[in-house]
């Protein structure tokens, strides 16, 4: 015989369905609004996007990051306009770029900062003038001269370095002290300055107990030519005989480990450590050949990806986002360097990372 169901039974069910569907039509709702372009404005978003460098291949990918979004939006009939202008590394330069941005009429500029605190009162006039402001790698220290900083936690980069380094110390089965070469990243940019404290702040413990014996420790600049010439110096007064070296990011590393082939001298397990931070083509390489044992590797196409599109959703839908979004980063070795490329370099939805954040398509 069949049981009925009890009147309370039937609401407690029904107040269940009701809740789920109201849940899911919010969601879908949400969804639509913020991906619906159908109201985009008739003149075109102007994107300025300010490189500290584009010599350099990481902030190529950048590039490529701003460029796949800009694609995306103009598929979907959103009118979007792009100018990337290089600094190389000259500080007046991009000051006169944030100028001429202004001048121009821009709607927004995507910046990388040469050097962010002298940069801050020329990005205060640009938010005067109604741009969206978002930095990119590297923050102001003066939040609210932009709209949000998207980029790596700098902090945790050279953790993972330094941590990476005294693992393959151990590995390697080299007897201590482990002579190591520390080459810096500039201070002046500001996320050298903390991975400089933070490689440093794991590297002390073991200077202090006698295991390390720092041989050298200089300012690479963010250079492979700085980094090379830095590696002969140490050579010629060390006669080689080094254990490791740890780097402030992959050009540093690239020159180093040139330096020390030069030499003569083995790199990888087995001769010199290097780790490093950042996650480039020419790392990867190093990585699969052994000569680089492994990096912190960042996202820099998600930061000019989410940075075009994060502008377009606060332009057209009032979205305003977190002041801070980290982008994805992981320590890269030989064994997860495939699984890195698909979590690094590829387009992935800002809503996966950012709670309430507006989707991004990612393909």
């Amino acid at each position: 015989m069949m049981k009925t169901m009890s009147k309370k039974g039937i609401s407690k069910t029904w107040v269940t369905v009701i809740i789920v569907v109201v849940v899911v039509v919010a969601a879908i709702a949400g969804v639509l609004y913020y991906h619906n372009v159908t109201a985009t404005p008739q003149k075109p978003i102007v994107i300025y996007e300010l490189v500290s460098y584009a010599g350099n291949v990481y902030f190529k990918i950048m590039i490529n990051g701003t460029e796949y979004a800009v694609n995306q939006l103009q598929k979907e009939g959103v009118p979007v306009k792009l100018v990337v202008l290089d600094a190389s590394n000259n500080l007046q330069t991009q000051i006169e770029q944030i100028q001429s941005a202004i001048a121009a009429g821009a709607n927004v500029i995507l910046i990388n900062p040469v050097a962010p605190s002298a940069e801050v009162p020329y990005l205060e006039q640009a938010e005067q003038k109604g741009i969206t402001v978002i930095t990119l790698d590297r923050d102001t220290p003066t939040p609210s001269a932009r709209l949000c900083y998207i980029g790596s936690n700098n902090t945790a980069l050279g953790i993972m370095d330094a941590e990476a380094l005294i693992y393959f110390l151990r590995m390697s089965g080299k007897q201590p002290p482990w002579k190591v070469v520390v080459i810096e990243g500039p201070p002046e940019t500001g996320v050298g300055l903390m991975r400089n404290n933070a490689i440093l702040s794991v590297l002390e413990p073991f200077v202090n107990n006698g295991t390390i014996q720092i041989v050298s420790e200089q300012n690479g600049r963010f250079s492979d030519s700085v980094a090379f010439s830095i590696m002969q110096s140490v050579i010629s007064a060390t006669g080689g005989k080094i254990d490791a070296v740890i780097t402030a990011n992959g050009l540093e590393a690239e020159g180093a480990a040139r330096a020390l082939m030069s030499a003569g001298i083995p790199i990888g397990l087995n001769g010199v450590i290097i780790t490093t931070i950042d996650f480039t083509p020419d790392v990867a390489q190093a990585i699969e050949s052994g000569q680089i044992l492994a990096t912190a590797g960042q996202a820099p196409f998600m930061m000019g990806y989410w940075g075009v599109w994060i502008a377009y959703y606060h332009i057209t839908k009032g979205y305003n986002p977190p002041s801070v979004i980290i982008t994805p980063q992981a320590i890269v070795t030989a064994n997860n360097i495939t699984q890195a490329y698909n979590t690094l370099q590829s387009p992935v939805n800002l809503a996966d990372y950012v709670p309430g954040a507006p989707p991004t398509p990612t393909s």
